[in-house]
């Protein structure tokens, strides 16, 4: 049994390697978007963010979809957030506490981004956006961890 134990460690060590979740099946949570612009998705336990900001003036955003590669993006930023604990409410003017629980950060190293704004339907509404992401790899901001998300698509998310 004693020769086993270091293949057992081995296999503990690669495991806790792998990513903890499965980002292309993760986000459930029913977008929500603000500011110029702030989207956010959470998985079913809110534990798990995707957050994509932007500066919709920068980008020039319209109804036609544009394409943008975002290793050369500077307008836009794209992180995969874990937090201890659920997150609380959101608001876009201001963050739930809960945000201090955040204890990883992954941000996107590549990938693309594709976008478009479209006109707000709802009162308090700025503009609707659609945001589809495709082989985006995000990297851990301090440990040598990447995850990767396939794709991803945001449709007709309100900013208010």
């Amino acid at each position: 049994m004693s020769k086993w134990i270091p293949f057992l460690a081995l296999i503990t060590l690669l495991s806790a390697c792998q990513s903890k979740f499965d980002l292309d099946t993760v986000f459930n949570d029913e977008p929500v978007g603000c500011g110029n612009f702030s989207v956010s998705t959470f998985n079913d336990n809110l534990t798990i963010g995707l957050c994509v900001y932007g500066d919709s003036t920068a980008l020039n955003l319209s109804e036609t979809p544009t394409t943008f590669s975002l290793d050369t993006m500077s307008d836009i930023t794209v992180v995969v957030d874990e937090f201890k604990q659920a997150r609380g409410w959101f608001n876009c003017n201001e963050l739930s506490d809960n945000y201090i629980y955040q204890v990883h950060r992954w941000e996107a190293q590549s990938g693309e981004i594709t976008l478009s704004a479209g006109e707000a339907v709802l009162p308090n509404t700025k503009y609707l956006v659609n945001i589809s992401l495709s082989n985006v790899v995000f990297k851990h901001e301090s440990r040598d961890e990447e995850i990767s998300l396939t794709a991803l698509n945001l449709s007709d998310v309100h900013i208010e």
